[in-house]
């Protein structure tokens, strides 16, 4: 926490940047943005000090200090605060909705209960040290300087009248870097200030404040069986087979041995064709031999 009144300053508190230093006012853009700077520049070249001027900035006063957080874990007072978290989902191509207050919950069993994986793992009530012991709490330093979690809710519903489930699975991860090595800033903090008037001068308190900040992220997929679509299905996979063999057997019969793979599934038949004649004679008289008719047929 910082106390502090408006009024123009010295670019920086330690000694004038290389660029903000000045020799008159020409040297000065007024209201001229820079990332460096720790207010809105007047256009002034004032003293910096007996032998450096600098460029003046209108901001407040004093600017942030650099200490470090207070070394007083604030935050492990906090571990044994609960959080109750509601969650209402639906699927809209089932026009099927849900909550994970499950209908067997009631009033008595809401106040008495607390989520544990084991024993009660759909209690939609959490304790924060849980929490933050089932993410994975690496430093020792995060009571101090805070870090940020994602609460996971994943539902996995089968809405099949038979086989009906959907209850959600709850986990927990930190999303921030764990090593604080790896990282300048390590956990999360953030500022804020209070502004007000005193004597007629405007000042501020400005508070740089860490925490735990928890993200709570859901996901889900339902399913449910449909006789029209397992038979579309069905049909189209054996119309994908048909089509491979006729794809498949062309690319053999032009490209890999097209004679040999014509020799063996097509077997010649050799075809022998045998013709009778059968002959029908007609006696003119029996007892006269003399002549007789005879006619051919096939």
């Amino acid at each position: 926490m910082e106390h502090g009144f408006q009024k123009c300053i010295k670019n920086y508190i330690h000694g004038p940047d290389s660029g903000t230093i000045c020799s008159s006012n020409e040297d000065c853009t007024k209201e001229y943005t820079n990332q460096k700077s720790n207010g809105i520049p007047t256009g002034q070249c004032v003293e910096f000090n007996s032998s450096v001027k600098t460029c003046e900035v209108f901001a407040w006063c004093p600017i942030e200090g650099t200490s470090n957080a207070s070394k007083l874990a604030i935050l492990e007072s906090a571990e044994n605060f609960t959080v109750f978290i509601k969650n209402n989902i639906g699927f809209i191509d089932f026009n099927y909705t849900k909550r994970n207050i499950l209908p067997d919950m009631n009033e008595t069993y809401l106040k008495q209960c607390i989520f544990n994986r084991k024993t009660d793992p759909y209690c939609p009530i959490f304790r924060l040290g849980h929490i933050v012991q089932e993410a994975g709490r690496i430093s020792q330093k995060w009571p101090i300087r805070g870090g940020v979690i994602a609460i996971q809710i994943n539902w996995e519903c089968d809405l099949d009248w038979l086989f009906h489930k959907c209850v959600p699975e709850y986990s927990f991860r930190r999303l921030d870097e764990k090593n604080d090595k790896k990282t300048l800033f390590p956990g999360l903090n953030f500022r804020f200030a209070r502004y007000y008037k005193q004597d007629g001068v405007e000042e501020r308190t400005l508070f740089k404040v860490y925490g735990i900040r928890f993200d709570v992220m859901v996901t889900g997929k339902a399913g449910r069986f449909d006789l029209i679509k397992l038979i579309t299905y069905i049909g189209s996979t054996l119309a994908y087979f048909g089509v491979t063999i006729i794809v498949v057997d062309l690319l053999i019969t032009n490209y890999v041995h097209p004679s040999y793979y014509t020799r063996k599934i097509y077997e010649t038949v050799e075809y022998r064709t045998e013709v009778r004649t059968s002959y029908q004679c007609w006696m003119r008289d029996v007892s006269n031999r003399e002549g007789q008719d005879c006619e051919s047929s096939p």
